[in-house]
């Protein structure tokens, strides 16, 4: 179990090592907001699974990412200075479950490389 761990956190941080150019179209940030959703959620399994973060804190964090993963859905039927809106809030939302999942965290490996992804 704890190769597993470690093979995955592993792998996670050997992806940070590619560079990927920053999104500047709306459905690119889009598409990057739903990676950031999924991104975050992988980081919280692997973390509560390793006994870093409790199951508590996991389930925080899934209720923030589901209301994130929500606000970018409807933000993605809508255009225009509504759907920006509705795109930040969900990356403000999206931001705080990070923050609550890795801020304590900064030398974890998974916490570093999903700061470095969400946060540039």
């Amino acid at each position: 179990m704890v190769r597993k761990i470690l093979a995955c956190s592993l792998l996670l941080l050997l992806a940070g090592c590619v560079t990927v150019p920053a999104p500047k179209t709306f459905g690119e940030r889009i598409a990057a907001a739903y990676t950031g959703v999924s991104i975050t959620n992988d980081t919280a399994t692997i973390l509560v699974n390793a006994g870093v973060v409790s199951k508590e804190d996991g389930r925080e964090v899934l209720e923030y990412t589901r209301s994130a993963r929500e606000m970018v859905d409807l933000a993605s039927t809508l255009s225009g200075q509504l759907g920006e809106d509705k795109l930040t809030n969900a990356l403000d939302l999206l931001r705080a479950a990070q923050d609550l999942l890795c801020a304590d965290r900064p030398a974890e490996p998974n916490c570093a490389y999903l700061m470095q992804r969400s946060h540039p």
